[in-house]
């Protein structure tokens, strides 16, 4: 019965502590702030900020031709084709705004 509770312990500390994950047809809009804030805009409403962890390679001040997700739900990064290749955008944990 203890092991029980433990689990059950465990998976809710799991399940409060996860990042918020969203498919890439749920953005309406990526935004950039100039103190190198990530802002997802979300169709229904909802937006998302996080950290900039890779402040040389994400779009913070500059145009940018078109961004690629690995997955289907966004997690940490995306890639950027511009101009001069591809580059890697990073950030940290997301959080409700």
């Amino acid at each position: 019965m203890f092991k029980l509770f433990i689990s059950a312990l465990l998976l809710v500390g799991f399940t409060a502590n996860a990042d918020h994950h969203f498919s890439k047809s749920d953005i309406k809009n990526i935004l950039f702030t100039d103190n190198n804030t990530i802002i997802f805009e979300l169709n229904n409403g909802d937006a998302f900020e996080g950290s900039v962890l890779t402040k040389r390679t994400c779009p913070i001040k500059r145009n940018y031709h078109k961004i690629y997700f690995t997955d289907d739900l966004v997690g940490n990064s995306f890639v950027i084709m511009d101009a001069s290749g591809l580059k890697t955008c990073k950030w940290g944990a997301l959080e409700k705004s």
